[in-house]
Protein backbone atom coordinates (compact mmCIF):
# COMPACT_ATOMS: atom_id res chain seq x y z
CA UNK A 1 0.00 0.00 0.00
CA UNK A 2 0.52 4.07 0.03
CA UNK A 3 2.50 3.69 3.25
CA UNK A 4 5.22 1.29 1.88
CA UNK A 5 5.76 4.17 -1.39
CA UNK A 6 6.94 7.24 1.01
CA UNK A 7 8.61 8.64 -2.05
CA UNK A 8 5.74 8.22 -4.06
CA UNK A 9 4.88 11.82 -5.31
CA UNK A 10 1.50 13.31 -3.92
CA UNK A 11 0.20 15.69 -6.79
CA UNK A 12 -2.60 18.07 -5.31
CA UNK A 13 -5.04 18.79 -8.20
CA UNK A 14 -6.96 22.50 -7.73
CA UNK A 15 -10.13 23.04 -9.27
CA UNK A 16 -11.28 26.94 -10.86
CA UNK A 17 -13.91 28.88 -8.65
CA UNK A 18 -17.46 27.03 -9.27
CA UNK A 19 -15.31 23.47 -9.68
CA UNK A 20 -15.43 20.79 -7.13
CA UNK A 21 -13.01 18.89 -6.39
CA UNK A 22 -12.76 15.96 -9.03
CA UNK A 23 -13.16 18.31 -11.90
CA UNK A 24 -9.73 18.08 -13.17
CA UNK A 25 -9.25 14.28 -12.77
CA UNK A 26 -10.00 14.28 -16.53
CA UNK A 27 -6.35 15.79 -16.77
CA UNK A 28 -4.83 12.67 -15.33
CA UNK A 29 -3.67 10.46 -18.41
CA UNK A 30 -2.42 13.71 -20.31
CA UNK A 31 -0.39 14.54 -17.19
CA UNK A 32 1.96 11.74 -17.97
CA UNK A 33 3.33 11.89 -14.04
CA UNK A 34 4.68 8.83 -12.46
CA UNK A 35 2.51 6.83 -10.12
CA UNK A 36 1.08 9.23 -7.59
CA UNK A 37 -1.05 9.67 -4.60
CA UNK A 38 -3.67 12.52 -5.68
CA UNK A 39 -5.80 14.67 -3.44
CA UNK A 40 -8.12 16.67 -5.01
CA UNK A 41 -9.32 18.86 -2.24
CA UNK A 42 -12.34 21.17 -2.26
CA UNK A 43 -11.68 24.96 -2.65
CA UNK A 44 -12.70 26.11 1.03
CA UNK A 45 -15.75 28.56 0.25
CA UNK A 46 -18.85 27.73 -0.92
CA UNK A 47 -20.73 29.41 -3.60
CA UNK A 48 -24.11 28.13 -2.51
CA UNK A 49 -24.62 25.67 -4.94
CA UNK A 50 -22.50 26.68 -7.55
CA UNK A 51 -18.99 24.99 -6.86
CA UNK A 52 -16.35 25.96 -4.49
CA UNK A 53 -13.25 28.63 -4.59
CA UNK A 54 -10.67 28.65 -3.05
CA UNK A 55 -10.70 32.69 -2.29
CA UNK A 56 -13.11 35.66 -3.33
CA UNK A 57 -12.37 38.63 -5.20
CA UNK A 58 -8.37 38.29 -4.90
CA UNK A 59 -8.94 38.34 -1.22
CA UNK A 60 -5.73 37.98 0.09
CA UNK A 61 -6.65 36.62 3.91
CA UNK A 62 -8.93 34.35 1.62
CA UNK A 63 -5.63 33.04 -0.47
CA UNK A 64 -3.66 33.02 3.18
CA UNK A 65 -6.37 30.77 4.97
CA UNK A 66 -6.69 28.65 1.44
CA UNK A 67 -2.74 28.54 0.93
CA UNK A 68 -1.93 27.31 5.09
CA UNK A 69 -5.22 24.84 4.26
CA UNK A 70 -3.58 23.06 1.79
CA UNK A 71 -0.35 22.96 3.60
CA UNK A 72 -1.76 21.58 6.43
CA UNK A 73 -3.21 18.92 3.78
CA UNK A 74 0.29 18.01 2.12
CA UNK A 75 1.94 17.77 5.89
CA UNK A 76 -1.33 15.25 6.82
CA UNK A 77 -0.66 12.84 3.53
CA UNK A 78 2.85 12.90 4.10
CA UNK A 79 5.22 15.62 5.72
CA UNK A 80 8.05 14.27 4.02
CA UNK A 81 6.46 12.89 0.74
CA UNK A 82 7.22 14.88 -2.32
CA UNK A 83 4.53 17.31 -3.97
CA UNK A 84 3.70 18.35 -7.23
CA UNK A 85 0.85 21.21 -7.36
CA UNK A 86 -1.30 21.87 -10.48
CA UNK A 87 -4.14 23.70 -11.40
CA UNK A 88 -6.62 25.81 -13.17
CA UNK A 89 -7.71 29.47 -12.91
CA UNK A 90 -8.07 29.95 -9.22
CA UNK A 91 -6.98 26.52 -8.87
CA UNK A 92 -3.19 27.42 -10.55
CA UNK A 93 -2.87 30.81 -8.41
CA UNK A 94 -3.20 28.55 -5.31
CA UNK A 95 -0.84 25.91 -6.67
CA UNK A 96 2.01 28.70 -7.51
CA UNK A 97 1.12 30.04 -3.51
CA UNK A 98 0.89 26.84 -1.82
CA UNK A 99 3.95 24.99 -4.05
CA UNK A 100 6.29 28.12 -3.14
CA UNK A 101 5.63 28.40 0.50
CA UNK A 102 5.32 24.29 1.20
CA UNK A 103 7.84 22.33 3.23
CA UNK A 104 7.77 19.79 1.17
CA UNK A 105 10.59 18.44 -1.81
CA UNK A 106 8.14 20.57 -4.44
CA UNK A 107 8.64 18.16 -7.45
CA UNK A 108 7.03 21.09 -9.64
CA UNK A 109 4.32 23.85 -9.97
CA UNK A 110 2.13 23.63 -12.89
CA UNK A 111 -0.54 26.97 -13.28
CA UNK A 112 -3.26 26.91 -16.19
CA UNK A 113 -4.72 29.65 -16.85
CA UNK A 114 -4.24 31.45 -13.55
CA UNK A 115 -1.79 34.36 -12.55
CA UNK A 116 -0.37 35.97 -9.34
CA UNK A 117 -2.19 38.15 -7.45
CA UNK A 118 -0.58 40.81 -4.52
CA UNK A 119 2.97 39.66 -5.89
CA UNK A 120 4.23 41.56 -2.80
CA UNK A 121 2.22 39.21 -0.45
CA UNK A 122 2.13 36.15 -1.91
CA UNK A 123 5.47 35.86 -3.09
CA UNK A 124 6.93 36.72 0.26
CA UNK A 125 8.91 34.56 2.40
CA UNK A 126 9.12 31.57 -0.12
CA UNK A 127 10.35 28.51 0.66
CA UNK A 128 10.38 26.14 -2.40
CA UNK A 129 14.15 26.73 -4.09
CA UNK A 130 14.57 28.52 -6.77
CA UNK A 131 15.20 25.68 -9.02
CA UNK A 132 11.57 24.49 -8.70
CA UNK A 133 10.10 23.45 -12.03
CA UNK A 134 7.04 25.72 -12.79
CA UNK A 135 5.03 25.56 -15.87
CA UNK A 136 2.83 28.26 -16.69
CA UNK A 137 0.50 27.88 -19.61
CA UNK A 138 -2.32 30.36 -20.69
CA UNK A 139 -5.09 31.45 -23.57
CA UNK A 140 -3.95 33.46 -26.10
CA UNK A 141 -7.49 34.63 -25.96
CA UNK A 142 -8.42 34.24 -22.78
CA UNK A 143 -10.74 36.64 -21.86
CA UNK A 144 -11.50 35.71 -17.64
CA UNK A 145 -7.59 36.43 -17.19
CA UNK A 146 -5.78 38.33 -19.50
CA UNK A 147 -2.50 36.90 -21.14
CA UNK A 148 -0.88 39.85 -19.87
CA UNK A 149 -1.73 38.99 -16.10
CA UNK A 150 -0.31 35.71 -16.58
CA UNK A 151 2.85 37.27 -18.25
CA UNK A 152 3.71 39.58 -15.05
CA UNK A 153 3.50 36.24 -13.26
CA UNK A 154 6.18 34.97 -15.24
CA UNK A 155 7.81 38.38 -14.59
CA UNK A 156 7.66 38.44 -11.01
CA UNK A 157 8.62 34.66 -10.72
CA UNK A 158 11.45 35.87 -12.68
CA UNK A 159 12.43 38.79 -10.33
CA UNK A 160 12.43 35.85 -7.39
CA UNK A 161 14.89 34.23 -8.61
CA UNK A 162 12.85 31.49 -10.18
CA UNK A 163 12.70 29.92 -14.03
CA UNK A 164 9.31 28.98 -15.18
CA UNK A 165 8.36 28.09 -18.51
CA UNK A 166 5.75 29.80 -20.16
CA UNK A 167 3.58 28.40 -22.90
CA UNK A 168 0.64 30.14 -24.53
CA UNK A 169 -1.92 28.33 -26.55
CA UNK A 170 -4.58 29.48 -29.23
CA UNK A 171 -7.70 29.23 -26.80
CA UNK A 172 -9.65 30.65 -24.28
CA UNK A 173 -9.86 30.21 -20.22
CA UNK A 174 -10.36 25.75 -20.43
CA UNK A 175 -8.44 23.17 -20.62
CA UNK A 176 -6.97 21.33 -23.90
CA UNK A 177 -5.37 18.27 -24.83
CA UNK A 178 -2.57 20.37 -26.57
Amino acid sequence: PDQLLPTRPLLVLLHQAHGSATVLVFLLPELHLPPARVACPEGLFSLKGKGFAWYHQENQSDMVQSRDYLLKLVQRLGPKRPVIFAGLSQGAVMSIIAGLHCPNKVRAIVSMSGFIPNPSENLRDLIAPRSTPILIVHGQTDAMIPIADAYRGRINLEAQGYHPVFKTFAMGHTTSQA
